[in-house]
């Protein structure tokens, strides 16, 4: 998949599970399922076609992440 839309559907012809697409800017590509419970969805082991994102995009993510791992860590010790 080489285009990046905003948003983005996806059918899984195995499962026939369905899938949106959407790029968040601070952390890349983001999945729901329509017919899958919240807490499902972590199990699922279909194929999920993921965009990929541009070098530009990775650097600006893989940054984010690491905010984020280090909030977390310091969250972490305040407890």
């Amino acid at each position: 998949m080489q285009k990046h839309p905003v948003c983005y559907y996806y059918k899984d012809p195995e499962t026939a599970v369905e899938m949106n697409f959407r790029i968040l800017t601070e952390y890349g590509w983001s999945v729901s399922f329509h017919q899958v419970q919240p807490g499902e969805a972590f199990f699922f082991e279909g194929n999920i076609p993921w965009p990929e994102l541009t070098d530009t995009e990775k650097a600006v993510v893989d940054e984010n992440y690491k905010k984020l791992y280090k909030a977390l860590e310091e969250d972490d010790e305040d407890y």
